[in-house]
Order: structure tokens, then sequence, then C-alpha cells
């Protein structure tokens, strides 16, 4: 719903520059401090701003308070379980546009029609070689772009055209 100005106040609408585009947000949730330091390692030198979470409570509050851009989520994790961080996502009407990518131990079970169930749009096994987490990354933003980022609007108040004052302290009209 947008409100219209008061009396008094005109609105700007700030437009991100064409072509501009901040690097994407990406959401690691692992349990494992090895795996979130070399996932913020690699994705972080390519440029890309990269959250941790521990566990998947934590993953769904930054991904309410940040909202990323790709989330990528071990799917054995406590508090949570990837599985379920996704289901939660997808079920959220704010977040359901972010794609999750599921991770896995190599010898760890992995359900894949219930990845395919909550919502995952992808999955890999961990360990993984840093180029492969790369490429994987830029495949799923390629393939999932994040909305453009909306307008910011301003709304200022009209300097008074008797004194120039534009705050609360500015004199009533007379009538």
């Amino acid at each position: 719903t947008v409100t219209p100005p008061s009396e008094g106040c005109y609105g700007s609408v700030l437009f991100p520059a064409a072509g501009a585009r901040s690097m994407p947000t990406i959401l690691i949730a692992d349990d494992s401090t090895t795996i979130r330091k070399v996932v913020q390692s690699v994705l972080g030198a390519a440029g890309h701003s990269v959250l941790g979470a521990v566990h998947g409570r934590e993953a769904l509050e930054l991904a309410r308070s940040r909202r990323p851009d790709l989330v990528l989520c071990d799917v054995l994790m406590p508090e949570l379980t990837g599985y379920e961080v996704a289901e939660a996502l997808k079920r959220d009407p704010a977040l359901q546009s972010i794609p999750i990518v599921l991770l896995f131990g190599a010898f760890e079970p992995f359900d894949e029609d219930r990845a395919a169930r909550c919502g995952a749009v992808g999955h890999m096994a961990k360990p993984f070689d840093p180029r492969q987490l790369l490429r994987r990354v830029e495949e799923v933003l390629v393939a999932f772009p994040a909305a453009p980022a909306a307008p910011t609007v301003v709304l200022e108040r009209a300097p008074d055209t008797r004194t120039g004052a534009t705050g609360p302290e500015r004199e009533p009209a007379e009538a």
C-alpha cells in the first residue's frame, strides 16, 4: 500500500543505476566450521557477500533479516535439517523465490525425492572442489536471478514559500 504524501511534501523515487548490480549475498548454513570457512573464502574471493549460520534456526533468521540471493544448506544440522529449512523458506511468500542448494556428506544419506519436494534447486556432495562450488553457485545465480532492487521513495517536506523552513518548526499557513 502506498500512502500519499501529506500536503506540503513531495516525493523522489531513486532507481538503481542502469546496469548497477551489487554482488549477490550467499547464505551458507552448515554446522561444520570448516565448510563455512571454505565457502566464505571461495565465494568471498569471487566478490560475493557471504553470511554463515551454524544451525537451521539461525539460517531461517538470517534469511528473513538479510534476504540472501542463494542459500547453501547442509541437510544434517542441529535444530532444523536442511530439508526443513528449505520447506520453511518455500512457505514464506517473501522468501520463496530464493534458490536453495542442499549440501550433504559423501557418506551421509541424501533423499533426492525429499529435496525436490521441499523446493531445493540442486544439491552438492561434500567435500567439494572450490572451483566446483563457485561454478555451481554461478550457475544457480544465472538460472535464478534475484528480483531487481525496488526503487527507494524519499519524501521531503517542501519549503514554506514565506520562510523557507522545511521542518515541523514551520509556521502554519494563515487562512
